[in-house]
């Protein structure tokens, strides 16, 4: 007997008591259904939860693998790209010094420019201060 058989009789029960003295038809219909069916209905129940509970291991089982195997997926791809950023910074980093050398030795040579067009200026008031001295 199956649950879905275990419900139905107990419906058809429910409605032959409205049509017959209560106790009577409950007392009639139960001694019809057998101690065995209901108890191998049981056992089925028991079996079906079993069979559940087996299932609900072994999901938990997969979930519990698949979860470590992205654990090691997302440290692998965050290591790489560790590994891409530090290359790239490096990479910032180098070009970053080389403009920073290109400016100081640009800077250098403004002021060496403007020492010598100071220097010219001073040596021309010289000899001109020179020249009105002699006047």
């Amino acid at each position: 007997m199956k649950i879905g058989s275990v419900t139905k009789f107990l419906a058809n029960l429910d409605e032959e008591a409205s049509s017959k003295l209560p106790t009577e038809t409950v007392v009639e219909e139960w001694e019809e259904a057998s101690i065995d069916d209901v108890l191998d209905e049981l056992e089925c129940e028991r079996a079906d939860s079993f069979q559940l509970r087996a299932d609900n291991f072994q999901l938990r089982a997969q979930f519990a693998q698949l979860k470590a195997e992205n654990a090691q997926v997302e440290e692998t791809v965050r290591q790489d790209v560790c590994k891409e950023l530090s290359k790239q910074i490096e990479v910032m980093e180098h070009a970053c010094k080389l403009r920073i050398e290109d400016e100081s030795i640009a800077m250098e040579h403004k002021w060496k420019r403007k020492l010598d067009i100071l220097s010219r200026g001073i040596a021309r008031r010289a000899e001109d201060e020179a020249d009105w001295a002699i006047c």
